[in-house]
């Protein structure tokens, strides 16, 4: 009977604990169109209209900012980018139900989505880079205060690679990875206005 006693105190305590650690974390779902504008062959300006979906999980370092890890998806015109960033997310109370939501994202965005492609003596592939990401929005709860709304409007700076390398034989070349005679690089920058619809829980 006592260890039962007490094994339900314990479990309760556990319990209470874990809730108190859970209202720490947070989690962010967030996606919508990307725009922006991309040279075409002949140096002329088009506008794009991408897609961005990305998540945000994290720790609230005190009632009005958190941090956490971004991990998503960016598509662009010709191959996709998978974003891997520290976000940090700040808010500021207005009267209702409504906040202010600010925050910055900087990491890198990585190319694995995309397959190198091997064609008799020449491999294409892509790489991603660095990334910055600043944006504002608002923030607010549901009817039933279970989770919370967000509508963001972010500015992306993304850079990104692209390489074409002959193969060879013979020794290896200064500056090039072994087995190729010769690679080409092309580097590209996308500056993005991105408009998403999210929620928190």
């Amino acid at each position: 009977m006592k260890i039962t006693f007490l094994l339900s105190i314990l479990f309760c305590l556990i319990t209470e604990s874990l809730m108190a650690q859970q209202s720490i974390f947070f989690h962010q779902i967030e996606m919508g169109p990307s725009f922006g504008q991309v040279k075409t062959w002949n140096d002329e300006l088009e506008t794009r209209v991408n897609f961005s979906f990305q998540t945000l999980n994290g720790v609230h370092i005190n009632s009005k900012h958190a941090l956490g890890i971004l991990l998503g998806v960016d598509s662009y015109p010709g191959f996709v980018l998978a974003p891997i960033a520290f976000g940090w997310r700040g808010t500021w109370d207005i009267k209702g139900r409504n906040k202010f939501l600010y925050g910055m994202d900087l990491g890198y965005a990585s190319a694995f989505l995309e397959k190198r492609v091997l064609d008799n003596f020449t491999e294409r592939w892509f790489e991603g880079g660095l990334l910055v990401s600043p944006n504002i929005g608002w923030r607010w709860k549901s009817k039933k205060e279970k989770f919370d709304y967000s509508f963001s409007l972010a500015f992306r700076r993304q850079h990104a690679y692209f390489f074409e390398g002959s193969r060879g034989e013979g020794p290896n070349l200064p500056g090039l990875p072994p087995g190729f005679s010769a690679i080409r690089e092309e580097s590209y920058i996308f500056n993005s206005l991105i408009s998403r619809f999210g929620i928190f829980f």
